[in-house]
């Protein structure tokens, strides 16, 4: 779709600017968004908790914890055995937390 086509477009610039090889893999799943928008998913809220808690970094319930998650996923499960570099990208969102207090008690 178009955000597809927009995120593939910006990691072309992002590559051409940084001298990057052309041959970046993107994936999207949708497999990690859950019952609907702006509703965190278990694995979400936990993953926050681990960042959290391990790192001190804070992700948001609607879009980077969600992202955290499916990546904590892919890798329990192998789905980048042999990659050497994978980027999550952390969207911020951390004063959407507070309306999500009850998520997390």
């Amino acid at each position: 779709g178009r955000l597809e086509h927009a995120v593939r477009a910006l990691v072309e610039d992002l590559g051409a600017a940084n001298g990057s090889p052309e041959n970046t893999t993107l994936r999207f799943d949708h497999r990690y968004l859950g019952e609907a928008y702006g509703i965190p998913t278990p694995a979400c809220v936990e993953a926050i908790r681990m960042a959290a808690s391990l790192e001190g970094v804070l992700f948001d319930p609607v879009y980077s914890g969600k992202a955290l998650a499916a990546l904590i996923d892919l890798i329990s499960v192998g789905e980048f055995a042999g990659q050497n570099d994978i980027i999550l990208l952390h969207t911020g969102g951390t004063a959407a937390l507070a309306v999500y207090a009850e998520a997390f008690s």
